[in-house]
């Protein structure tokens, strides 16, 4: 549960946030709409009209934007709590190993690639056929195409999420809590399986009650 804790804070976390934010854009767009309906039962200026409907759809617009580009900082957020989680996991592990080399192979965590591969070699299992793999892996990708391409869909996101490459990310809550939760699975069954792994590779540890 301990390594559980610190995703779990950020999800939480993000959770509420995002859930405050679409209530108050959706109280927002309502307030737009009847500004728009009340200035057409005042006013029959064509002009005028034309000009406060283009605006109330720039406001809507903006609204949207701030709410997707808030979004993807919280995944980024969540992503990063997954990431460091995994490294205490991994640093746990590699506590024997002298610092220089224990620092270099904690570095090699954060690459996806490098993460499997060291799950195999120190915890003896396969990675991506963790509950939960699956969407930490879209999760780490939308993380890394807020941080290094502007919030637009890459290669892999693409073929990760069916989606078209370079278009923006949709990020709705609904869609990023969906990644969420099995993101908290992943974990719980990380852990589970690095414990076992370790034991399966060095037998149980010794008794309290030995020696």
């Amino acid at each position: 549960m301990l390594y559980v804790e610190g995703v779990l804070s950020r999800v939480n976390t993000a959770r509420e946030v995002i859930d405050l934010l679409e209530q108050d854009a959706e109280a927002r767009r309502d307030w737009i709409r009847e500004r728009h309906q009340k200035a057409q039962r005042q006013s029959t200026d064509v002009v005028y009209l034309a000009e406060l409907a283009g605006r109330a759809r720039e406001e809507e617009s903006e609204l949207e934007e701030l709410l997707r580009e808030t979004t993807l900082l919280f995944t980024v957020a969540v992503y990063h709590a997954v990431e460091n989680t995994l490294r205490s996991v991994f640093r746990w592990r590699l506590s024997g190993l002298p610092e220089f080399p224990r620092e270099r192979l904690l570095r090699k965590a954060h690459d996806w690639r490098a993460l499997k591969s060291l799950t195999k070699t120190y915890f003896n299992f396969q990675l991506v056929l963790l509950r939960g793999a699956n969407e930490v892996n879209i999760l780490r990708l939308v993380a890394n195409a807020v941080k290094h391409a502007d919030g637009k869909v890459t290669r892999e996101l693409a073929v990760a999420m069916k989606r078209k490459r370079g278009e923006p990310i949709p990020a709705s809550g609904a869609l990023l809590k969906k990644l969420y939760r099995p993101c908290l699975l992943f974990i719980v069954e990380f852990v589970k399986a690095a414990e076992k792994g370790t034991r399966k590779l060095f037998g149980e540890p010794p008794s309290k009650d030995a020696g």
